[in-house]
């Protein structure tokens, strides 16, 4: 199978799994409305776009295309504002989810959903930024991924000056500022583990991300459609972490546990298929 088809199925096959977790959500207690953008889903698109431009489209080509969704994104959010339920994003979902999205408004029925169609552009530039990432790091240059990481904060810095930095809408200030601080942290991780010999924590989070995720989700439909959520925080942390140190403390607890419990659940499972995971370690060197 070529590996455009192989890697496109993969991505075929994250966006049902995020509308199947949707579709349990709403049929479980206690029953939210059903939801057809989703975190799962965005990922899968852009997992498919990405693969289509890493493996058909010059270097050159990438650059265009990630320049120009930032540009032309902006452009529309700048014309048309930021405000919510006005702005081109939310009335885009509207049109064509309809009321099966994450928010809507109770007197006038705009909707809004941080995973929606047309948000998912600045996704996509974000994923082609982490292309170009794997591209400087698998050739061992380090100085540019410093140098990158340095210029994304300083442009999402300056331009947040014209155009808020919102994670929501993910407008581009948001994409250069995340970014850029996600190329230093991984330049750290490169140095003091790589380099270093530092322990590799959370290791087994990162190749297995997208089953940590399904898992985290299942999870927090499952518990509360028991009723053993309720329980199970206020017994086993609310009830004695609250008093000595505050509600913000008790559920910080509630979190690591439950991330720990999931990572030791599907952590050692290998990523995908091991043959397709080495079959890919080579994409990010093409042309």
């Amino acid at each position: 199978m070529p590996r455009c088809c192989g890697w496109g199925w993969h991505a075929l096959r994250i966006v049902p799994l995020g509308v199947a977790i949707n579709l349990l959500a709403a049929w479980l207690p206690p029953r939210r409305d059903m939801r057809w953008p989703g975190v799962s889903q965005r990922i899968g698109v852009c997992f498919a776009v990405a693969v289509v431009l890493a493996i058909h489209t010059p270097r050159r080509a990438r650059w265009v295309s990630l320049i120009g969704l930032l540009a032309g994104y902006g452009l529309l959010l700048h014309l048309d504002g930021l405000a919510r339920w006005e702005n081109p994003v939310d009335r885009v979902d509207g049109a064509l989810f309809g009321r099966y999205v994450w928010d809507r408004h109770a007197i006038t029925g705009q909707v809004h959903d941080p995973e929606g169609l047309l948000s998912t552009l600045h996704s996509v530039a974000s994923t082609l930024l982490g292309f170009c990432v794997g591209t400087w790091r698998r050739a061992g240059s380090r100085r540019t991924l410093l140098v990158a990481g340095a210029v994304l904060l300083a442009a999402g810095w300056l331009g947040s000056a014209a155009m808020p930095s919102n994670k929501n809408l993910g407008t581009p200030t948001f994409v250069l500022w995340t970014a850029g601080w996600a190329m230093l942290a991984l330049l750290a991780c490169h140095v003091l583990i790589d380099r270093r010999g530092w322990p590799a924590l959370g290791r087994r989070s990162g190749v297995n991300a997208i089953a940590e995720y399904a898992g985290s989700a299942l999870m927090q439909i499952l518990l509360p459609a028991s009723g053993l959520q309720p329980v199970l925080y206020r017994r086993g942390f609310a009830g004695w972490i609250t008093p000595p140190a505050g509600p913000w403390v008790a559920s910080l607890a509630w979190a690591i546990a439950f991330v720990a419990l999931v990572g030791d659940r599907v952590g050692d499972r290998p990523p995908w298929d091991p043959s397709e995971a080495a079959a890919s370690r080579p994409l990010a060197m093409r042309r």
